[in-house]
């Protein structure tokens, strides 16, 4: 591929030259679909996972910025770059599965995992299955907020791909003009434009997915540029569900992070690949041996007094820490005969619906009582009778969470850190805006429900199983309701 025209030959030649450095990848088949994948460097294990509509290449200027002592692995999703386009429905689901499965084709250990946009996503998602390969997660500009309703339409020309990308950064002169010819050479393959068609219809998957987020064990840093395309509800909310991520800004920054400020990200990556090796730990690294186990100084021949030392301080430490817990939960410590995992996966899955319940209620009684128009006696008993019957979800989720164990909401301020749904303060909204809104927040519900029912029959909870179908079932009437409530009746009154 021959670099483009530019009126600085420089520039030109710096840009083929970083373009050539990296275009050693390999083909790795996986039960998802045929990948490309590149791999370099040795060290820490970090998967570089890119945005919607990108491939390998949009991470060279990341590439650029970091050196050699980093095992980085890059594939191309399915459906993207030169990777293979399966037909099959392009869902948050498919893609978070296809890299678990080259997670374990490759036997990769401890990675951190780097993604942007829908990659960000897939991290994040990787995290809420506790996929034990994936030792923390790096989300920048997560794609879990659907904005304006979706995702872009599939680029008609080159042209309209390149300003695509160019609305998406702070400065469009990061835009390598490279990135942009492979992106549209390999938009053609075969299978590439319907896999995005289906990834655009599928584009409400990304926002369920948040719903699984407080299942998340690993380290992780949530990143966002300040001229990124998310909302501030949307960051707030991400950060409600991963309570114990830490959250960085990055400044003159857009949603593709990677181009506009690959340095600060680069940072950022070698901040948490160092937090995150344990200390007095080293990898081993060999042409022939890929993987990086960690090796324990016990192990390794070195039993120098300080060395052992500072192991038998660490392990003293966190005994005290988990008796110390221990001590202080037992008295809410609840019998049961599910394990300690069930109580934990199962807990969080329903404290997480509590938290969206109280909001949901408090939503329904604001619109009851703030109602105007023709239809305000309707409507404003139709909001009561289901501000009701969301009440009265409360309690039994809540002892039901104590029943197995687990400790549940205790503040109207942990409620806020917990819900996913928005609040909604405007001064005065349409009734109609209203239908639709609460139409809209008991869909999320129900979608939460159903993997909340997922969770409990992993774990063979038949019990919390039962009460969830009701409950499915009370807040599919409501959505019944509201949406025939939404719907505009011809002359006739049909």
């Amino acid at each position: 591929m021959t670099a483009p025209a530019s009126t600085d030959a420089r520039a030109v030649e710096r840009e083929s030259s970083l373009w050539a450095r990296w275009l050693n990848c390999q083909r790795v088949h996986v039960p998802a679909g045929d990948l490309r994948v590149l791999r370099t460097g040795r060290g820490p294990t970090v998967m570089l996972l890119h945005a919607l509509r990108t491939q390998i290449e949009y991470f060279i200027p990341l590439l650029d910025a970091l050196d050699r002592d980093i095992d980085i692995v890059v594939p191309d999703l399915p459906g993207h770059g030169r990777s293979s386009a399966p037909e099959v429905d392009y869902t948050a689901g498919y893609l978070t599965g296809a890299m678990e499965q080259l997670l374990e084709r490759l036997d990769l250990n401890n990675v951190l995992v780097v993604g942007e946009s829908i990659g960000a996503s897939i991290g994040l998602g990787l995290a809420a299955r506790r996929n034990n390969r994936v030792a923390g997660v790096i989300a920048i500009n997560p794609y879990d907020h659907g904005m304006c309703g979706g995702v872009a339409t599939l680029p008609g020309t080159i042209g309209s791909l390149r300003r695509m990308m160019e609305a998406g950064l702070y400065d469009p002169r990061n835009l390598p003009s490279c990135l942009i010819d492979e992106m549209w050479e390999s938009g053609k393959l075969a299978g590439h434009a319907n896999a995005f068609l289906s990834l655009s219809r599928h584009w409400e998957s990304w926002i369920d997915t948040r719903a699984a987020y407080p299942r998340a064990e690993s380290p992780i840093t949530l990143v966002y540029g300040d001229h990124d395309w998310s909302r501030p509800e949307d960051r707030d909310a991400n950060s409600r569900a991963l309570r114990a991520a830490r959250t960085v800004s990055l400044a003159n920054c857009g949603h593709f992070s990677s181009l506009d400020q690959p340095r600060q990200v680069a940072r950022i990556l070698r901040e948490h690949v160092s937090l995150a090796r344990p200390k007095g730990v080293r990898y081993r690294s060999s042409p022939s041996a890929r993987n990086k186990q960690p090796v324990d100084p016990r192990n390794n021949g070195d039993h120098s007094p300080a060395v052992m030392e500072e192991i038998m301080a660490t392990t003293l430490t966190a005994k005290k820490t988990q008796d110390l817990v221990r001590r202080r939960e037992s008295p809410l410590a609840t019998p049961t005969d599910l394990k300690a995992a069930a109580t934990k996966d199962i807990s969080a899955a329903l404290n997480g619906i509590l938290a969206d319940v109280f909001a949901l209620y408090i939503k329904t009684k604001n619109f009851h009582w703030h109602l105007s128009g023709p239809h305000f006696r309707d409507y404003h008993l139709l909001f009561d009778e289901h501000a009701d019957q969301i009440y009265e979800m409360a309690d039994p989720i809540a002892e039901r969470v104590r029943k197995l164990g687990g400790l549940t909401i205790r503040s109207i301020g942990e409620i806020s850190r917990t819900q996913r749904l928005s609040d909604n303060d405007a001064d005065y909204v349409e009734p109609s805006d209203m239908i639709a809104e609460l139409r809209e927040d008991n869909q999320r519900v129900v979608a939460s429900l159903r993997q909340a029912h997922n969770v409990c029959e992993e774990h063979g909870d038949i019990a919390t199983a039962s009460l969830i179908e009701v409950w499915v079932d009370e807040t599919e009437r409501r959505i019944w309701f509201l949406f025939e409530a939404s719907r505009h009746g011809d002359s006739s009154g049909r």
